[in-house]
């Protein structure tokens, strides 16, 4: 896709999970989006309207979007909904309380349209990890100040594959899913306890 299309770029990280970096002109080249390498998006119109929904509201440094998990037998199964409360900007603090208090967690990277210029040398993915994207969503919100989410199904995440890195299990997997998880609650709870002792 990317040696027939200008407008992407095929990335690696060091264990070899593949993203689509969108590096386009005129109005795209604010924004960043991630996919893996094996999933897909559901239409051809979804980048078109979440630039729409960027433009919508400038202030916010990214806008999560939701996802549908797709199987080989084309049964496709959506996510759960984001509340009502994550709809419109909100800081990137009030973002955390209100996802851990709706139970919704999107951890993944290819779920967000994130401002260039808001996580440029600011966020990055720990690597040479496996579950890379659960630290690196905690980063996002701890360096960047306004968000929102839509209800929007845009990204398909394939389930069931053979090529997949999560479709076999290892002890490196276990040790960074621990990490991942252990460093992410960590984080989300010194920060709601920051938040509150001075409020």
């Amino acid at each position: 896709i990317s040696a027939a299309c200008d407008r992407l770029e095929m990335v690696k990280t060091e264990i070899g999970k593949g993203t689509f970096e969108i590096k386009t002109k005129e109005e795209w080249n604010d924004y960043l989006l991630f996919m893996d390498s094996d999933d897909f998006w559901s239409d051809c119109n979804d980048l078109s309207l979440l630039v729409s929904e960027a433009h919508k509201t400038p202030e916010c440094d990214f806008i999560g979007f939701n996802c549908s998990y797709y199987y080989s037998n084309d049964r496709v199964v959506k996510w759960v909904k984001y509340d009502d409360s994550l709809l419109h900007t909100i800081s990137s603090s009030q973002c955390i309380e209100k996802l851990v208090a709706s139970g919704t967690f999107p951890m993944s990277a290819c779920m967000k349209l994130l401002k260039r210029e808001s996580i440029q040398g600011k966020v990055e993915f720990i690597k040479g990890i496996y579950s890379e994207d659960i630290p690196w969503f905690i980063d996002l919100l701890s360096k960047t100040q306004r968000c929102r989410f839509v209800n929007h199904y845009m990204y398909m995440y394939r389930r069931g594959i053979s090529t997949s890195i999560t479709s076999s299990f290892s002890n490196k997997i276990f040790i960074n899913l621990n990490y991942a998880f252990l460093f992410s609650t960590a984080k989300v709870t010194f920060s709601l306890l920051i938040d509150h002792s001075f409020s």
